[in-house]
């Protein structure tokens, strides 16, 4: 997203009025979002003078935090907690977790959310991972005796990705009840909320990935990631989570 910056007198000119016209608008590459959110934002910008357009140059803009409410209501709709309108994809999700810039990670679009994540990190237990098959990536096998073989050729089913959005939801619903209690973010309901888009996530995540020739796997991979998500229902709880109420940002 673009803004338009006016300067009206040179003296605003934050790198020196010699770069910039005295008068006029500038177009600055920020945040996709508005310039209320995050700590602070290191806006580039690129502005005509007497010679022509300049290099990018840093601004700094000192920005309030968005209080519980507001990060709530955004977690609520990148998490796509329950029927909410504006729910995001998770294609949608995928592009806000990957920073705007990778080398300048605060002007991605919600530096104040935390998007550290573990990939799949649900304990099922060496049996139930043999049975199934079972991980960060579905993989089709088949059985040679007792023995489960990968299919040579076939695709893995990404399912860390749904794992991504699941630990979005509930690292920021966990810190955001602990910095605003009053907002009541980490409850029975948005646990429930956020473990069934994990499911409905891995499922089209299964059914995207499994089609036409490799259609037949399809089922099985639903099937065998509802199992997982029965164990990750059976083995959590609200009580028994906490997130860091101080982590924010992209870094992994």
């Amino acid at each position: 997203m673009t803004y338009e910056l006016s300067y009206t007198d040179p003296s605003e000119h934050p790198q020196g009025q010699s770069l910039w016209q005295d008068i006029g608008s500038h177009t600055s590459e920020g945040p996709s979002t508005n310039l209320t959110a995050g700590a602070q934002y290191t806006i580039y910008v690129r502005a005509k003078n007497t010679v022509g357009t300049s290099t990018h140059t840093k601004i700094t803009c000192d920005t309030p935090v968005p209080d519980g409410t507001s990060q709530y209501g955004e977690v609520r709709k990148i998490a796509h907690l329950g029927n909410i309108t504006g729910g995001y994809t998770l294609q949608q999700f995928k592009d806000e977790k990957a920073p705007s810039d990778p080398n300048n990670p605060t002007i991605a679009p919600y530096p104040y959310l935390t998007w550290r994540d573990d990939d799949c990190s649900i304990q099922l237990g060496a049996i139930i991972q043999v049975i199934t098959g079972w991980g960060d990536y579905y993989t089709p096998i088949v059985y040679i005796g007792l023995i489960p073989v990968p299919i040579l050729g076939a695709p893995k089913a990404p399912l860390k990705e749904g794992c991504w959005r699941h630990d979005f939801a509930w690292r920021n619903l966990s810190r955001i009840q602990q910095r605003w209690p009053s907002v009541n973010s980490w409850n029975q309901t948005n646990y429930h909320r956020s473990n069934n888009r994990l499911k409905s996530d891995w499922h089209d995540i299964c059914g995207t990935t499994y089609n036409l020739l490799w259609i037949s796997h399809r089922a099985d991979c639903r099937f065998k990631s509802t199992l997982a998500w029965e164990a990750l229902e059976l083995g959590t709880s609200v009580e028994g989570y906490n997130s860091n109420a101080d982590d924010t940002g992209y870094v992994q």
